[in-house]
């Protein structure tokens, strides 16, 4: 049996995106034991990656390589993994798209057979199974940008209009989202705190894809500016911003260091002021605030629009990384 088709590509360990595989010539792999020249840096077991390319859709088959020798696993033992270029450069579009509106729930259940058949994640950083008590979570980082990274439900749900996210499930979520900007911080160096990365949740309007999923990134410089202006006019009940934020009227509210693991986000959001709400049509984030002279602490901030799209208030680029704030641990 000979491997001839696509681009050959080996990963080390826990690969994360494509960023972590080192790329290889393409060759041909005659026989099931051929030798393969090893990784600068090998750690066993690795995989080989052989990726085909159909339209905008890439397709990743894993190869397992132990010991010495080139092995192409069989049967149960082998597993196609769907990896989609298109993936989070989709979820990072504040324009929805009907079609392909599935293919962040395709790729979690990739990485949970991935990570219940190997043990490893791929192609997410990390896969949270859950436990009865406990919702799953899938977190991914999106293809070519090095912060910009998403909190996925392993469970179908929608968005955040869904109502289980009224319950202790959204609190779940929130948690995890929470634990999960570590992913942020490191591939800064620690430039930003974790207690630093921003949070954001799109409208059914404002997002491209029908599977929740909470953005974590960079903070706008000017949104911080702005924010720690006004942080002493901002309570613990909704109120409106006396500004507009990147062209738009925020509601807001404080959330303080000790309630910030029990908050559920989800349900804040539902209690808007105004018009009898549509949670398909609101969007929110969650923002640090804090300075000399005042206390640390989180500002939820949220709004309703057909389109509303708060990850707006964050800054994929990290433009102001190298200045980090003082954070809620």
């Amino acid at each position: 049996m000979a491997l001839k088709s696509g681009r050959i590509e080996r990963c080390a360990d826990t690969p994360v995106g494509w960023s972590l595989c080192e790329r290889a010539e393409r060759r041909e792999l005659a026989g099931r034991h051929e030798e393969l020249r090893r990784p600068s840096i090998h750690r066993e077991p690795f995989w080989l990656c052989t990726v085909r390319h159909e339209g905008k859709m890439s397709v990743c088959e894993l190869h397992r390589i132990e010991g010495r020798g080139y092995r192409l696993l069989r049967g149960r033992s082998m597993r196609r993994l769907v990896v989609l270029a298109m993936l989070l450069s989709a979820v990072a579009t504040p324009v929805a798209a009907e079609a392909g509106r599935q293919v962040l729930w395709v790729a979690i259940q990739a990485c949970v057979l991935a990570k219940r058949t190997t043990g490893r994640p791929f192609p997410c950083l990390a896969v949270d199974l859950g436990t009865d008590d406990r919702p799953g979570t899938a977190v991914l980082r999106a293809p070519g940008q090095p912060t910009h990274t998403v909190v996925v439900p392993t469970s179908h749900i929608v968005g955040l209009e869904a109502p289980e996210l009224q319950h202790e499930e959204g609190k779940a979520y929130w948690r995890a989202a929470l634990a999960a900007r570590h992913h942020v911080s490191d591939a800064l160096k620690g430039s930003e705190s974790p207690g630093d990365i921003a949070l954001a949740v799109n409208s059914r309007g404002g997002r491209s894809q029908d599977q929740l999923h909470i953005h974590l990134d960079c903070v706008r410089p000017s949104v911080r500016a702005a924010l720690r202006v006004y942080a002493r006019g901002i309570h613990r009940t909704w109120a409106a911003m006396p500004i507009a934020l990147q062209g738009t009227r925020f509601f807001a509210m404080r959330i303080e260091p000790d309630e910030l693991e029990s908050i559920n986000p989800f349900a804040a959001i539902a209690q808007l002021p105004g018009r009898r709400p549509d949670l398909a049509q609101t969007s929110f984030a969650a923002i640090n605030v804090s300075g000399d002279d005042l206390p640390a602490s989180l500002i939820l901030l949220a709004y309703r629009a057909k389109d509303a799209h708060a990850e707006k208030l964050l800054d994929h680029a990290c433009s102001g990384a190298a200045k980090p704030a003082a954070a809620i641990p």
